[in-house]
């Protein structure tokens, strides 16, 4: 697999990031995390048979962190595809943790805290091809999830979260990867 310019450069930039944050806001214990995170693409020309290809994903997270700047918890993540008369939708549900960078300051508007986070999850599949003729086909199977972000705080609470996300994921006796380029806004409920 030929990794595309794109998602170098937003390697690059994650890691840069990582490197010149001058000030990071620190997530401490006993904070709650909620998340929101929405994915889109769209894919069309010769390659996809002169269709379009439109790919949807809204993932909501939840978080506790049990000590400073690691939490953990669940994501339920549901995704939608179509193509042409066909279409997919897929949802998984299952525990995730997540780490966040950086050193304790006072958390203003502009901080930045890197993240690196991964879950496992149960999925289930369904598909139709557009034939009225046809039957849906379920698969269900499982997803590995590994992902990278950053937290740009709005307000010491609030915080708009750019992701990258790789998904390994196994339905039934079929396996591929899909990358997906997200942004979402975190809320952080200190107790």
């Amino acid at each position: 697999m030929k990794l595309k310019p794109w998602i170098l450069c937003l390697a690059a930039l994650l890691v840069l990031s990582f490197l010149t944050s001058p000030a990071h806001a620190m997530v401490l214990k006993k904070t709650w995390i909620l998340q929101g995170t929405a994915g889109f693409s769209t894919s069309s020309g010769d390659l996809y048979g002169d269709e379009t290809r439109t790919t949807f994903s809204l993932s909501p997270t939840v978080h506790y962190t049990i000590m400073d700047k690691f939490g953990i918890g669940g994501t339920l993540d549901y995704t939608n595809t179509s193509h042409g008369d066909a279409s997919s939708s897929g949802l998984a549900i299952g525990p995730s943790v997540r780490y966040y960078f950086g050193k304790e300051v006072d958390k203003r508007v502009g901080t930045i805290n890197p993240y690196l986070g991964g879950g496992i999850f149960l999925q289930s599949n369904s598909y139709d091809d557009g034939n009225p003729n046809t039957n849906e086909e379920d698969q269900s199977g499982s997803t590995i999830q590994l992902l990278g972000g950053v937290a740009f705080f709005l307000s010491n609470t609030v915080a708009i979260t750019p992701e990258l996300s790789i998904n390994l994921e196994s339905l039934e006796d079929e396996s591929g990867t899909t990358i997906m380029l997200g942004i979402g806004i975190t809320g952080f409920l200190h107790q």
